[in-house]
């Protein structure tokens, strides 16, 4: 049996949590800032009491939130928020692979639960779920100038809430050590009382039908109730499981599975798409008619642009995938792939645009140099640009067929190769 080795402060609060007989004593408690473990904000300053006991292989924390004003308190949103900061950050070195993870965060109501695991897929991993409350989602504390190496504090955030002065509130986390995914999944479904609802897939396409499997230890699967976007459906109990098949004609929208058992209650989110045909076409039209740059004074001149759709116009500025390279390039390469398949002139028209942009902005024809932004601009030497470049004049290549094409993209990878790409 793995129990749990903690430390704590002066003030008692949690530093350190770690599995006992984990050889690389990783800390699951203490990512690379500052903040404590469990520390509860409140916007409308409720009074926080926290509690933690190890339980056989099991540890239990408890979170009583207290409205100690003589006025009632309604929170919403975010209002209040529990840190949790799990280390899901990346190092330069091998450390990352024993001593950080990645953290999965489901925010379902009274089903919630916490995945974290290792990331060079060894255990123990850490989980969690959620015994007493209920969660409406997280937020995440970031130190942006980390970019994209630290996911930063997670935050819990629960339902809203309505207290009485004197009113009490509680949320009850239990965490366990666990070996893998299934390892986790399995455990999920032993807790009493916990519902998981799980499906092959939440995307759906059009005449696509789901099978949704509803399972509870100790739950009186006849009693659930369902209902899709508020309208009630039903389900078949089938041994020790509830199956409800959402059906294939579903409205091109989101829809909401909501499940419930006595007292508690969780939901599974789904998109019915329109076909793939019809999705592609209209995500290259989407493009073609409003994120193409058509302005002869500017270097920008045929680019793709990022398209904002609340403010409905085109973007760019000079950082890190807001230009008008890098993944933008990516565009094209959807362009070139359509047009394989699609006679469109409308289309064709606006590749061969964009393709005179990266000639010019974006690439050196004698050398196969392919930089980061336009105009001709290396402030980033990016190597990771190249391969996107070459995609590019390949999916051209299969497309027209004209041999220079192929040309460039065997020249951008020799250049690639010759300035250390792996």
């Amino acid at each position: 049996m793995t129990t749990f080795d903690l430390q704590t402060n002066a003030a008692g609060q949690l530093t350190g949590l770690s599995a006992a007989n984990d050889t690389a004593h990783m800390n699951w408690a203490q990512n690379d800032r500052t903040t404590v473990w469990g520390t509860v904000t409140s916007k409308q300053s409720l009074t926080a009491a926290v509690e933690r006991h190890v339980q056989g292989d099991q540890l239990v924390e408890t979170y009583t939130l207290t409205n100690n004003t003589p006025f009632d308190i309604y929170s919403q949103e975010t209002d209040i928020g529990i840190a949790l900061p799990l280390p899901d950050t990346y190092l330069a070195d091998e450390r990352a692979l024993n001593q950080r993870c990645n953290v999965h965060l489901w925010c379902g109501g009274s089903a919630s639960y916490i995945m974290a695991l290792r990331m060079d897929g060894s255990g123990p991993n850490l989980g969690a779920v959620l015994r007493q409350g209920s969660l409406q989602g997280y937020s995440i504390n970031r130190d942006l100038a980390q970019a994209s190496n630290e996911r930063g504090d997670f935050i819990l955030h629960p339902e809203d809430l309505h207290l009485h002065p004197g009113e009490r509130y509680t949320l009850q986390l239990v965490w366990f050590w666990f070996a893998d995914r299934g390892d986790f999944q399995a455990r999920l479904r032993k807790f009493p009382g916990f519902l998981t609802v799980q499906a092959p897939q939440y995307t759906l396409f059009p005449g696509e039908t789901v099978p949704v499997t509803i399972q509870g230890q100790g739950i009186d699967l006849a009693a659930v109730t369902l209902t899709v976007d508020g309208s009630p459906v039903s389900g078949a109990v089938q041994d020790d499981r509830l199956v409800y098949e959402l059906p294939g004609d579903l409205a091109v929208c989101a829809h909401r599975l909501r499940v419930q058992a006595g007292g508690q209650t969780t939901w599974a989110d789904f998109y019915q798409q329109p076909g793939f045909a019809e999705l592609v076409k209209r995500r290259v039209h989407f493009i073609v008619d409003h994120q193409q740059c058509h302005d002869a004074a500017s270097a920008l001149n045929g680019a793709y642009l990022v398209y904002d759709n609340e403010t409905h116009r085109q973007y760019y500025e000079h950082v890190n995938d807001l230009d008008a390279g890098r993944e933008r390039v990516g565009i094209g390469v959807l362009l070139a792939y359509y047009l394989q398949t699609h006679e469109d002139a409308v289309v064709a028209r606006s590749l061969e645009q964009y393709l005179h942009f990266v000639r010019i902005q974006l690439l050196d024809e004698t050398t196969g140099e392919v930089f980061n932004d336009a105009p001709r601009n290396n402030d980033t030497h990016r190597l990771y640009n190249f391969p996107w470049v070459a995609d590019l004049f390949l999916q051209v290549y299969h497309w027209r067929h004209e041999a220079a094409d192929l040309d460039r993209a065997v020249q951008i990878m020799r250049a690639y190769f010759k300035e250390g790409g792996d």
